[in-house]
């Protein structure tokens, strides 16, 4: 784990705090915008692209790589080579359950799982303007 998470996250919270002490009530509701509006980017970005497909990278002896996205032409490939010839080989292989709502659910879980963050940065808010 990286050492700077930990200061990061308490700065997070004093800076959370101080903003939400402010007269204008709407200076404490910045950082929870913003999470929740990443949170959004980020999920959809995952659901539009997240996908993985089939892929194959070959790296030969003399040091070149090889990257197929069929299999057919991955193996085609292989047969030219001898087989001391191929220094590495690495296979990336779908999801077998690879569909719309799976992919829907991950992002889902996602969006929830990172509005922790969200939902605890309001929580200091409401604390905040409840003792003003």
């Amino acid at each position: 784990m990286n050492p700077m998470i930990i200061p990061a996250c308490l700065a997070v919270i004093l800076l959370q705090a101080l903003l939400s002490q402010r007269e204008n009530q709407y200076w404490g509701l910045i950082l929870p915008i913003v999470v929740f509006a990443a949170t959004v980017v980020l999920c959809v970005w995952f659901f539009l692209f997240g996908r993985v497909s089939w892929q194959c990278t070959i790296e030969t002896a003399d040091g070149q790589i090889y990257t197929f996205t069929e299999q057919a032409e991955a193996d085609a490939f292989k047969q030219t080579l001898e087989e001391d010839e191929i220094v590495a080989e690495t296979v990336v292989q779908p999801a077998k359950d690879a569909n719309t709502m799976t992919y829907a659910i991950y992002a889902l879980r996602l969006f929830f799982c990172i509005n922790i963050i969200t939902v605890i940065l309001l929580l200091i808010y409401w604390r905040e303007r409840k003792r003003m």
